[in-house]
């Protein structure tokens, strides 16, 4: 009786065995980065030397899809270079900033579909 419990573990061991090796399949490598296209890059750059975020871009194309901003150094003039931006869809502007509301009723005219958040001081 003990040889037979003995060959029915074996057996079930070596099928879960056979079964996890082949279960195990090797996880792919992530994809290379896209590099940001060169028609963003003046803007990419710009982003960053305002010690913005760029959360997130075009996996397929590299293009900027969303963008974070703060400080008073983030003006109009920052919103217009923002609005070439083919792909961006949402931009976070972060108290304080010296965006104006026609600075921002530009952006919108150039950009209809992006989803501008606003944050404010906690009080």
């Amino acid at each position: 009786m003990s040889d037979r419990i003995n060959i029915y573990f074996l057996g079930l061991f070596v099928c879960l065995f056979v079964i996890l090796s082949a279960c195990g399949e090797r996880i792919p490598p992530p994809p290379p980065a896209v590099e940001v296209p060169a028609n963003e890059k003046k803007v990419y750059d710009k982003i960053l030397s305002l010690a913005g975020e760029v959360g997130e871009r075009d996996s397929k194309t590299g293009q900027i899809t969303i963008v974070t901003l703060q400080g008073k150094q983030v003006d109009d003039a920052v919103l217009r270079e923002l609005a070439t931006l083919k792909k961006l869809e949402i931009l976070e502007l972060r108290y304080p900033t010296s965006v104006t509301k026609k600075g921002l009723k530009t952006l919108k005219e150039a950009q209809p579909k992006l989803e501008i958040v606003r944050t404010k001081p906690e009080p």
